[in-house]
Order: structure tokens, then C-alpha cells, then sequence
């Protein structure tokens, strides 16, 4: 299946879901820019049928997968919160 094809027939089916974080205020009626910092991505029996893989039953697995964008998360947050640490927020803060 295309890239294309298969992130609609995600979308479609609400199988894809991302965690949008800020990277940029909105102007205006402008929301913010966003980026996607994580991914997930429920592949159905996609795969399950494609490899002949089952499940305890013997049917198609069902199959899901998780990503995440650290280099994103970080700009998220420096954007948010500038390049000092002591800005930042209390959990990301270095210790004493």
C-alpha cells in the first residue's frame, strides 16, 4: 500500500493519532505551529495478514506501534521556555 493510501485509510478509520506540541505562538486569528512530537499508529491485521502472523484464537494479529520525536519535544520546549534551564520547567531543571 502507498504511503499516502495507507496514512488515509489510517486517518480514515482513526488508526493514526499524534501528540502536537507548540512550537510557535499564534498571531491573530493564526493558531499555533505545531509539530508532531510523538506517534501512534494502530496497523489493524495489516500486518497480521500480510505475514500470517495470528493471535491466540488463530486469527490475524492485531498490531500498533508508538514513535517518539525527542528532537522535537526539546524544541518544543525551548521554544516555550527559552535556553536556560532555570526557565524551564521545574522537572527539567538541573539539580542542586
Amino acid at each position: 500500500m502507498a504511503a499516502t493510501a495507507k496514512s488515509f485509510w489510517q486517518r480514515g478509520r482513526e488508526l493514526k493519532f499524534e501528540l502536537r506540541a507548540a512550537v510557535e505562538p499564534g498571531f491573530g486569528d493564526t493558531p499555533p505551529r505545531t509539530v508532531a512530537a510523538a506517534a501512534f499508529n494502530l496497523h489493524d491485521i495489516f500486518f497480521g495478514t500480510a505475514f500470517d502472523i495470528t493471535d491466540h484464537r488463530g486469527g490475524p494479529a492485531f498490531r500498533g506501534c508508538a514513535s517518539w520525536r525527542i528532537d522535537r519535544l526539546v524544541l518544543s520546549v525551548r521554544t516555550q521556555h527559552g535556553l536556560t534551564p532555570e526557565h524551564g520547567p521545574e522537572a527539567l531543571r538541573p539539580a542542586d
